[in-house]
């Protein structure tokens, strides 16, 4: 008895007990079932959270990156067909239509059209060109070139043009930006220069290498436009650079300058032959000036050190003298006799061997 009271059997204690277990089971099932829902919905929101933090990332960065800039324009400055026009029309114009031998100054850019060609279509290109005769006449040309078979579209046409020619040679004067104050020693920038411009205009490249004296390259080659006569140098201006090379504490002086010169030609003969006028590019102006390059007016303060070494075969005095003896024989003298070769005992008139227009010429 003492011992079913203590196990509870003779009572239905244990099968209380089974019971409030399984209830005890079932609870913590459903406690589970709970548990792992809401731990798969929290892992889905993070991930969802992931992403909307990355798709807000991507626009941010998307909206704060400027938008790329259009392409600039570019000149096609070989358009199709220019060379066959540049070729025709120099042809052209050696068979004197304009009256007198004219050059060709400039070309002023091409329009591409269409044609027609029993039913095909043809694409064409018109080029214009501005045109200077010996007497002094300005022309626009236009030459049309088929494009599919680079042959001009009958001849060239011509209108005139109207060219004021009181213009000046000597524009009007300006100063160049981001400079200020006369260099101290002018008057040796000054020889200096007059010695350069001498030298630049002369024959004489070793004279024109000894002025240069380039410390960069002692061995650099810089040839001299190999002209003519004697010149006449002036210094027009020069001035300190305020935005290049080291600035002096004591002066307030920077060690580059900048000069403007002016070299007057003279012919063999003694007659006036124009000017040139250049921006010199100076080191040290205070010192021991040096020359360290010269480019075309307005472009002296962003000249770039030694930019002139001349990298091709130099033309020297020799150089010249062949080619003027090889111009000479190449267009024989009309008034020198010559000894008749087809037994008739006339002279016949010298000429030069055909040259490119000749093709031309019979197409005519």
């Amino acid at each position: 008895m003492a011992q079913g009271i203590r196990d509870g059997r003779n009572f239905g204690w244990d099968e209380r007990v089974r019971q409030a277990r399984l209830d005890m089971d079932a609870d913590s099932e459903a406690e589970q079932y709970v548990k792992a829902t809401v731990k798969s919905r929290t892992k889905l929101w993070k991930v969802m959270r992931v992403i909307e933090l990355i798709l807000v990332a991507f626009v941010a960065i998307s909206v704060s990156q400027p938008a790329a800039p259009p392409a600039a324009p570019t000149a096609d400055l070989s358009p199709a067909g220019k060379q066959q026009a540049y070729a025709i029309v120099g042809q052209w114009l050696k068979q004197g239509t304009l009256g007198a031998t004219g050059v060709i100054v400039s070309w002023d850019g091409a329009r591409i059209g269409a044609m027609s060609d029993g039913g095909k279509a043809v694409r064409t290109a018109r080029h214009t060109f501005t045109v200077q005769t010996v007497a002094g006449r300005w022309f626009t040309v236009t030459d049309t070139v088929r494009l599919d078979t680079g042959m001009s579209v009958g001849r060239p046409a011509a209108a005139p043009l109207a060219i004021d020619e009181t213009q000046s040679l000597i524009g009007a004067g300006a100063d160049w930006p981001d400079t200020g104050g006369d260099l101290e020693h002018r008057s040796t920038v000054d020889t200096l220069l007059e010695q350069w411009g001498e030298a630049y205009a002369g024959r004489d490249a070793d004279r024109l290498k000894t002025v240069v004296a380039d410390q960069g390259n002692p061995n650099a080659v810089y040839q001299p436009l190999m002209l003519g006569g004697s010149v006449d140098v002036t210094v027009d201006k020069a001035a300190y650079l305020t935005k290049r090379g080291k600035k002096d504490k004591n002066t307030g002086h920077t060690d580059m300058a900048v000069a403007q010169v002016t070299i007057m030609v003279k012919s063999e003969d003694g007659s006036d032959a124009g000017g040139l006028t250049y921006d010199v590019l100076l080191g040290q102006p205070d010192g021991a000036a040096r020359i360290l390059a010269w480019g075309a007016p307005g472009t002296g303060p962003g000249l770039k050190e030694y930019s002139n070494r001349w990298h091709g075969t130099v033309i020297d005095k020799q150089t010249v003298a062949n080619e003027n003896q090889s111009a000479a024989q190449a267009t024989p003298s009309p008034s020198a006799p010559v000894p008749s070769t087809d037994g008739t005992g006339a002279t016949p008139t010298p000429s030069a061997a055909p040259d490119d227009d000749t093709d031309m010429e019979a197409e005519d």
